[in-house]
């Protein structure tokens, strides 16, 4: 497990071991996590990755952004570590 410390270093990040799971928040400085999920589906080497998006209640009309762009399921804030760990199994079933 890594973590970028924003959004623009991200790429960096996920471009040196695969990964099978990207969970990224929706507001982000410098680079906005819609923006990062855009880059990871227009990339052939991380494509296939999975993406949770974190979503604000406040901020639910980018869901529907969000899932055309590409994401495999959002996680709306707040919420409890079952919530993470729900939505990682679904996506990500072991």
């Amino acid at each position: 497990m890594h973590e970028a410390p924003d959004g623009a270093a991200a790429p960096a990040v996920l471009s040196a071991p695969a990964y099978g799971l990207v969970i990224s928040d929706l507001h982000m400085f410098p680079m906005t996590g819609f923006a990062l999920l855009r880059r990871v589906r227009d990339d052939r080497r991380l494509r296939e990755t999975l993406f949770v998006m974190m979503i604000t209640k406040e901020h639910a009309h980018a869901f529907t952004a969000v899932r055309r762009a590409g994401v495999n399921a959002c996680l709306v804030k707040p919420f409890m570590p079952a919530d993470l760990r729900r939505t990682r199994a679904e996506v990500w079933p072991a």
